[in-house]
């Protein structure tokens, strides 16, 4: 990511410069908390009806990391799970042989680059439903946005740190500058560390009524498909 040229007015780092290193180091932050998170805290919703033989949905351009895929169809609200390479043949099947319902669905993430010329267009992420959608339903994603983005025309940019964890950016940006100037970067670099001990101590316990829970996806599968195929009711929250 370039903010534009740095304009030349003699400082040993440029305002614009600054920024990118801010924004940078934010961005780090920000990854650095959802992995220790634990839940998704940073949570975005998306919803999108279906096109009769449309293959995918255009996801947020934010959409970062995918948490929930549900799906609501003749008001029954059902969850859709992924499918792999392996079961990609038989669910191409079933959209030619018919016969099936939206409750049938299952999903795979699927992400294009951008690409140049006279008509370039931007990266793009969406849903890759199977089998073809044979009905209009609707489709509801849950995701961790992107880390919000610096640019040049604001400086007024905020960073939700949780609990005052934007110090390790101070620290982050202190230890590049540092290292720029060719001077010894230890200190900012211990101050940074301390932070982020902070963060792995403390951030998974934001939520302390609900602790982690190991969660048997493949029995929810097999139990899920016996739901779907009417041989034993649903006995699962």
């Amino acid at each position: 990511m370039e903010l534009g040229p740095y304009p030349v007015t003699g400082r040993f780092i440029e305002q614009n410069e600054l920024k990118l290193m801010v924004d940078e180091s934010a961005r780090a932050l920000y990854d650095l908390m959802i992995v220790n998170l634990g839940k998704p805290y940073f949570h975005s919703q998306y919803a999108a009806s279906t096109v009769v033989g449309g293959e995918f949905i255009v996801l947020p351009a934010n959409m970062y990391q995918l948490t929930n895929v549900f799906a609501a169809f003749s008001g029954t609200v059902f969850a859709v799970s992924d499918f792999n390479a392996g079961e990609e043949a038989a669910l191409l099947q079933l959209s030619l042989t018919g016969g099936y319902t939206p409750y049938q669905t299952r999903y795979s993430l699927s992400g294009a680059q951008s690409t140049p010329g006279v008509a370039p267009t931007l990266p793009t992420r969406a849903l890759r439903l199977l089998p073809l959608p044979n009905q209009v339903f609707t489709v509801r994603v849950h995701y961790v946005p992107a880390c919000v983005r610096a640019d040049v025309t604001t400086d007024d940019v905020y960073y939700d740190g949780v609990s005052g964890w934007e110090e390790w950016i101070i620290w982050d940006c202190v230890a590049k500058m540092l290292a720029k100037q060719e001077s010894d970067p230890g200190f900012a670099l211990a101050q940074r560390a301390a932070v982020e001990a902070r963060i792995r101590a403390l951030a998974s316990s934001l939520d302390r009524l609900s602790p982690e829970r190991a969660q048997d996806w493949q029995s929810e599968r097999r139990a899920l498909a016996r739901y779907r195929s009417g041989r034993v009711p649903r006995s699962w929250p």
